[in-house]
């Protein structure tokens, strides 16, 4: 049901003219709500993807609110309003491991362009594996 939202929350917040801030988060929520939800699930490309989307690197107030959204999502059910939500804790880990690779270095060590780009990725995927490793322990 993610996709199929987005259209009625465009036209939703156009015909409120809601402030673009509002309205990215309201996209960002139902697009990626259950990439949140399953976040520990993610492989450490796509969970960089997913932090790229809900703006974990560029504007922190997005990113913290889209988890609180998905706090509301997945406690919002009868039954559920305490349960435990641990993609919260795990999504703010790994955007802040990732967060530790800085543009800043890439260029440094001589990339430039759209190569900064990519192997800032690549930075940021690994550090995100070694990551995951950590917090998920030993493979089984």
């Amino acid at each position: 049901h993610e996709l199929r939202g987005l259209a009625p929350i465009e036209a939703f917040c156009a015909r409120l003219r809601l402030p673009n801030a509002q309205r990215e988060l309201a996209l960002a929520v139902c697009r990626d709500h259950l990439n949140v939800h399953r976040a520990r699930e993610l492989r450490p490309a796509t969970l960089l993807r997913l932090l790229e989307r809900l703006s974990a690197f560029r504007r922190g107030a997005l990113f913290e609110q889209a988890l609180q959204a998905c706090v509301c999502d997945a406690r919002g059910r009868l039954g559920l309003e305490h349960s435990p939500y641990p993609s919260v804790d795990y999504l703010q880990g790994a955007a802040a491991a990732a967060r530790a690779v800085r543009a800043a270095e890439v260029v440094a060590d001589g990339f430039e362009g759209a190569a900064i780009g990519e192997e800032l990725a690549k930075r940021r995927a690994r550090v995100l594996a070694a990551w995951k490793q950590r917090w998920d322990g030993p493979a089984s």
